[in-house]
């Protein structure tokens, strides 16, 4: 009898091992996209650019390849050719000179493009920088150094909302060797509609606390040039900001969850260990 309930257990075991590999690897596929057929994969990114005056592009797209991984490099030679309003020029040679005609030095410095990955600024060339499915990749025009815009609205509630960006330290060698934030100072910013100009520490006050909504906000900083407004700051345009108490509730959601899913398993634990009492005091 016992050598009988081993092999059932050791069976059972297999079993959902072998279900639990099974799913890994379905979910695996489904998660990049691959093609059983083809062997081709896709991720889906999303590619914004920001000129020197305006929005060039903000589309989320569907990248393919047939490699083990994708490059930024061979994105941007995919997009290239699929969209017809937009032109790289530089991507080959592992660096972009220009976009759309809007080409790096028009103001007579050290000015053009730059590039960041999920909201950071990337050290890497194109063609260093692998992708991943749901990455946030943003291109923009800028004088050297410039600003990063991030926002930070943990305080939206109360009518404060604070702009700034992550900048570097670095050592003797050139090495990184911490970060701060740094507040985008003097910037002109319209929040749904009124005119404001970030303070010393980068934050509007908008005067009143804010109703639960979706609110946008839109962000220029610039410098005056020979050659006309120089981007300084990542510009934001109809950046949506949401003011909302799902938060507080989803967490407590989550926190009854988990309390619910303790108890059981402490109940099935406690059941488990009776059952078997009681089957040593029958034997």
């Amino acid at each position: 009898m016992k050598k009988r309930e081993k092999g059932r257990k050791k069976g059972f075991i297999s079993i959902v091992l072998f279900v639990v590999v099974l799913l890994s690897i379905s979910l695996s596929t489904f998660a990049t996209g691959e093609n059983s057929t083809t062997g081709e994969q896709s991720i889906t990114v999303t590619l914004r650019i920001e000129g020197y005056n305006d929005t060039i592009y903000n589309k989320t797209v569907d990248v393919r390849y047939l490699t083990d991984y994708v490059s930024l490099q061979d994105a941007l030679e995919m997009i290239d050719e699929q969209e017809a309003d937009l032109e790289f020029t530089g991507t080959a040679d592992n660096y972009i000179t220009s976009i759309n005609g809007e080409s790096s030095g028009s103001f007579g410095g050290y000015d053009g493009w730059m590039f960041a990955v999920n909201d950071v600024v990337s050290q890497l060339s194109i063609g260093d920088t692998i992708l991943r499915d749901g990455d946030n990749i943003v291109f923009y025009y800028a004088d050297y150094p410039s600003q990063y815009t991030l926002v930070d609205a943990s305080s939206a509630r109360d009518g404060v909302i604070r702009f700034y960006s992550v900048e570097s330290n670095y050592d003797d060698n050139y090495v990184v060797t911490g970060t701060y934030e740094s507040p985008i100072t003097d910037a002109e910013v319209v929040f749904n509609g009124s005119e404001y100009v970030t303070d010393e520490n980068g934050e509007i006050n908008i005067g009143r606390e804010l109703d639960n909504g979706e609110y946008t906000v839109s962000l220029t900083k610039t410098r005056d040039t020979d050659f006309g407004e120089l981007p300084v700051a990542v510009r934001l345009t109809d950046y949506k900001i949401v003011v909302s108490d799902v938060v507080e509730e989803a967490n407590f959601t989550a926190y009854i969850i988990i309390t619910v899913i303790v108890v059981i398993l402490i109940a099935v634990g406690g059941s488990f260990l009776i059952v078997n009492r009681k089957k040593k005091r029958v034997k």
